[in-house]
């Protein structure tokens, strides 16, 4: 009997009844018979079933054969032997890391290079983020293993050498609406705060509107010594001057600059910590080495002739009214010769006596010069 020959169930619902359980029996040999015959013979174990043919039923045990090639080591990679189907093997791969940069480091160091073109670019980004204004964003960093600080660049495109701080940098800052700022933590005597060779402008300020071009400043040493010989921070020559200041007038009548000095010097009285008697703003010394100069001051105002003009105006900034000021004080050699009350009263030192011209020749008065006869004072003519 087979399985498509067997009767139908039997028609009662017990399927306790003796009916059934032959018909339970005739299921059980006619699935074996079926199976047993649906299956083909032989074979041995781990084999599969495989197809022969097109033909319906035509079926065999097959061997299965490896998908993956025998051999090999550990952390080998499986790569194509050749172009044909099933043609594998394993390899060890070898990756030439030579020309990439190795964020860890590299023996013997390494270049990294932004492009090859005339105008590519290596672009260095602090942060993909919204980088605060105050906050740094790239350090470059030197020393044992990173541990100095050599340059911080900021959101606000500030920049700073030697510790990262734009405010107090340990040697130079160059900061956004601030300037340059240099600072040694350790000063030497051949510390230079700027120091420049070339055959053009070695320093060139240029402020534009309101703004000032250079502005020096020095809580106690000195803001600028300018010296002029053969060992001058400011030389000059016979045709050279060691230092010089122009105001420029526009013809054009494009700045207005009328009152613009060109030299304006400050003593800073607001100081209250400068108690020096002979404090001044502006003070010149001769050194003793360069005793043959015979001229120690010499000013040369350029300007046009006029019934207006006025070589040389000394003024005040602020009112002076004391009785004992002076607007001018003449001396030599801390002795005082000549002066000038803000009152305009004139104090000089009391000029020789005599009784004439004739006598005054005798006693040294050029022509021009000044003595007195008396409590009179007179002018040698003759």
């Amino acid at each position: 009997m087979s399985i498509f020959n067997l009767p139908p169930p039997p028609a009662t619902s017990d399927v306790t009844a003796l009916s059934w359980r032959d018909w339970f029996y005739k299921l059980t040999v006619a699935l074996k018979t079926f199976v047993a015959s649906a299956l083909p013979a032989g074979g041995t174990t781990g084999q599969y079933l495989r197809k022969n043919s097109n033909a319906d039923q035509d079926a065999g045990w097959a061997t299965a054969t490896p998908i993956l090639p025998s051999g090999g080591t550990t952390g080998q990679a499986l790569t194509k032997n050749s172009n044909a189907d099933q043609d594998a093997g394993w390899s060890t791969i070898s990756i030439d890391l030579s020309n990439y940069a190795y964020l860890p480091g590299k023996a013997g160091g390494q270049t990294l290079k932004g492009g090859t073109g005339t105008t590519d670019l290596l672009n260095l980004v602090g942060t993909a983020g919204n980088g605060v204004a105050t906050n740094a964003a790239i350090a470059l960093k030197v020393g044992n293993a990173g541990a100095t600080t050599a340059m911080t660049v900021y959101n606000d495109t500030a920049i700073s050498l030697g510790s990262a701080s734009k405010e107090d940098p340990t040697l130079f800052a160059l900061a956004a609406n601030k300037g340059i700022k240099v600072n040694f933590a350790s000063p030497s005597s051949d510390s230079h705060c700027f120091e420049a060779t070339s055959s053009r402008h070695c320093f060139y300020a240029q402020a534009t509107g309101v703004g000032t071009g250079m502005d020096i400043y020095s809580d106690y040493g000195n803001c600028i010594v300018l010296n002029q010989g053969p060992y001058a921070n400011l030389s000059g020559n016979a045709s050279n001057s060691a230092f010089i200041l122009y105001r420029v007038f526009v013809g054009d009548g494009t700045y207005s600059v009328s009152s613009a000095p060109c030299i304006r010097i400050y003593d800073a009285v607001a100081k209250t910590d400068v108690s020096d008697a002979n404090a001044s703003a502006f003070k010149y010394d001769l050194s003793p080495n360069f005793s043959g100069v015979t001229t120690l001051m010499d000013f040369r105002p350029r300007m046009n002739d006029g019934a207006s003009a006025v070589a040389y105006t000394l003024d005040t900034e602020n009112n002076l009214t004391n009785a004992t000021a002076k607007l001018i004080a003449l001396k030599n050699a801390a002795t005082e010769k000549f002066s000038i009350t803000a009152a305009g009263m004139l104090n000089m030192v009391v000029p020789a006596n005599y009784a004439n011209d004739a006598a005054a020749a005798a006693g040294g008065v050029p022509v021009g010069g000044v003595y007195r006869n008396g409590s009179v004072l007179q002018i040698r003519v003759t």
